[in-house]
C-alpha cells in the first residue's frame, strides 16, 4: 500500500488510518505501507520528486514478492504550486512512468466547484487515468478512458 500526501501531514494520515482500525505501524514496520510526504518531495526536487517516490515504490513493491501495489495521492488541483498546468505535467509524468509497472493508482480530486476555464484542465487530467468516478450528493458515474 502506498499513501501519498499532498495537503495531509503523513502523521495526520497515520492517526486516522490507525482510527480506523487498519494497524499502520505493523504495516509500516513490515514495509507494506508507505506513507510518503509527496509535497515534500515536490518542493525538494520538482515533480521528479513524487514521481520517483511512486516508482520506487512499485518496484520495491515487486522485489517483495506481490502482483500489485496498490497507492493513493488524494492530489489537489491545487498540489503543485497552486499552478493546475504543472498537476497535468505531473500526471502525465506519473501515467508514463507507471504504465508498465504493477500499479493500482486512485486520485480522488476533490473540486469544491467547477469554474470557468477548469474544464479543459480537468479533460488533461482525465487523459492520464485509466478511468474516474463522477461523484456528488449521491449521484456518481464510472468513466472509463480508452487505451490510445
Amino acid at each position: 500500500l502506498f499513501k501519498g500526501c499532498w495537503w495531509q501531514h503523513p502523521d495526520d494520515v497515520r492517526k486516522e488510518l490507525t482510527r480506523r482500525e487498519i494497524p499502520v505501524q505493523a504495516l509500516e514496520d513490515r514495509g507494506a505501507l508507505i506513507i510518503a510526504d509527496l509535497q515534500r518531495l515536490y518542493w525538494d526536487h520538482g515533480l521528479n520528486g513524487p514521481v520517483r517516490a511512486w516508482t520506487e515504490e512499485a518496484r520495491k513493491t515487486s522485489a517483495m514478492g506481490y502482483d500489485i501495489m496498490w497507492g493513493s495521492g488524494s492530489p489537489s488541483p491545487l498540489s503543485c504550486g497552486g499552478d493546475l498546468s504543472k498537476l497535468v505535467d505531473f500526471e502525465r509524468v506519473l501515467h508514463q512512468e507507471l504504465r508498465d509497472l504493477p500499479v493500482v493508482g486512485i486520485c480522488p480530486y476533490v473540486l469544491e466547484r467547477c469554474e470557468f476555464g477548469l474544464l479543459e484542465p480537468f479533460i488533461e487530467l482525465a487523459r492520464h487515468h485509466s478511468g474516474m468516478i463522477l461523484y456528488e450528493d449521491g449521484k456518481s458515474v464510472y468513466l472509463r478512458t480508452p487505451v490510445l
